[in-house]
């Protein structure tokens, strides 16, 4: 494993869900957990188990994240990424700031319904 992975996946995970929540805004006490999504890789694929709407993420050099949102569980996505296989999902880029997957879980949340 490189040394460029390890500080990209620390670094997006470092800023990725902000400071100061209380019990009722923070994500991981609502059952949101990042992971990679596959062994080896240096994309985090963010979710709830067993819930419909996840994203995963990939840190480019340029300090901006893009962006992948899927309308699927995050283990059937997880499953087609170690089977090299593509899951359906829409893109976006995005500034890597504090706080930057409270963005992507409210347009999971509020845009989809999830």
């Amino acid at each position: 494993m490189s040394s460029s992975y390890i500080d990209k996946i620390k670094a997006m995970k470092f800023l990725m869900w902000g400071g100061g929540h209380t019990m009722e805004t923070d994500p991981t006490k609502k059952g949101w957990i990042a992971k990679r999504l596959k062994e080896g890789s240096d994309i985090l694929l963010v979710g709830r188990r067993g819930v419909e709407g996840c994203f995963s993420v990939d840190l480019w050099d340029s300090g901006q994240i893009d962006v992948a949102v899927y309308l699927d569980t995050p283990e059937y996505v997880a499953a087609n990424a170690k089977m090299g296989r593509n899951t359906d999902a829409w893109f976006f880029q995005m500034d890597m700031y504090p706080g930057w997957a409270l963005a992507c879980i409210r347009i999971l949340e509020q845009e989809h319904g999830l």
